[in-house]
């Protein structure tokens, strides 16, 4: 075989690169998988959460019927106690759950974009090739 002449020099170079947007593509799919068990989870531990919340309230209604019944100063504190410890609870953890979401949403939109570019750029290689390679051909069959 001869000499390398510039435009198989250029296919080659195009053929790699197509390689390697290929990597990146299977990557960043790997990875949306990787996203989608983590959304599981993530509900999981919302919905986790939302049971604490709702048990918690449970047994403050529960001291407060029987702090009714019994009149016990020190449950009436307890009920404050556990009642502000709820609502600052609360609070927090659903400004956290928030901010969670919308981070998420920017990942997953973020990854999608990749993946639709690296799609897109590796159907243009793929393109790019196509005309190298037909004009390697021409001009073989020119020369010959």
């Amino acid at each position: 075989m001869g000499k390398p002449t510039l435009p198989s020099m250029e296919l080659e170079r195009s053929m790699n690169l197509q390689v390697h947007v290929m990597t990146v593509e299977e990557t960043l799919r790997h990875s949306a998988v990787i996203d989608k068990l983590d959304d599981e989870r993530r509900t999981k531990l919302h919905n986790l959460i939302k049971w604490a919340k709702e048990m918690q309230i449970s047994f403050i209604r529960d001291l407060q019927e029987i702090y009714k019944s019994t009149g016990l100063e020190s449950l009436r504190k307890e009920i404050e106690k556990q009642s502000k410890f709820l609502k600052q609870f609360t609070k927090s953890i659903d400004a956290i759950l928030k901010q969670e979401l919308e981070l998420e949403a920017l990942d997953d939109n973020t990854r999608e974009y990749l993946i639709d570019y690296a799609v897109m750029t590796r159907e243009n290689l793929k393109e790019d090739n196509s005309r190298l390679e037909r004009e390697i051909i021409l001009r073989k069959v020119s020369y010959d």
